[in-house]
């Protein structure tokens, strides 16, 4: 009687990991691939909205496209999303920093580059220097996504870089328009 048992147990233990091996995995690997952001199609929504919608829609998707090209599906599906509630005209803010896993010392200087961000948006940068104000808030998501601890990438001082050029520029475009 306990012969017959463990035979049925170990058939029973062998469909359920041969399901999961031929079933399980394959449909999750599908579900999960359902919810990565394609940047294509995304691209070629028409933006709505004010202005800054349409900035943020092609420098997301700019952003995207170029994590893509890199093999990073999932940071470039993040862009993408961001790229998809901008082209709704839905509003879209720079990263906050409680979800990453960022050194101490990074943390602290994007902490004071959001702050330097949300002030010169708020100085009208969205409307009199749409342009601008979009690239500046995508270099800086662009260089908090690089900044993630685990990732330590050479692209952290490239998109911190572009940020400040960025930063640089909508100041410039805020002061010409005065």
């Amino acid at each position: 009687m306990y012969a017959g048992v463990s035979n049925l147990v170990l058939e029973v233990i062998m469909f359920v990991k041969y399901f999961e091996l031929f079933v399980f995995i394959p449909v999750f690997s599908i579900f999960t691939g359902c919810l990565l952001v394609d940047a294509k199609s995304v691209k070629e929504m028409e933006p709505v909205g004010p202005p800054i919608n349409a900035a943020l829609h092609a420098e997301y998707i700019a952003l995207a496209e170029s994590e893509e090209s890199k093999g990073s599906h999932f940071t470039s599906s993040f862009f993408a999303s961001k790229a998809r509630l901008a082209g709704r005209g839905d509003p879209v803010a720079p990263e906050t920093l409680e979800s990453w896993d960022i050194a101490p010392g990074e943390r602290n200087k994007l902490q004071i580059g959001r702050a330097k961000l949300i002030i010169a948006i708020a100085d009208a940068g969205r409307v009199i220097s749409s342009k601008n104000a979009a690239r500046a808030q995508v270099m800086y998501d662009c260089w908090v996504v690089e900044s993630e601890s685990k990732r330590k990438t050479s692209s952290v001082e490239s998109c911190k870089a572009n940020f400040v050029k960025a930063l640089d520029d909508l100041h410039s475009g805020l002061k010409a328009s005065r």
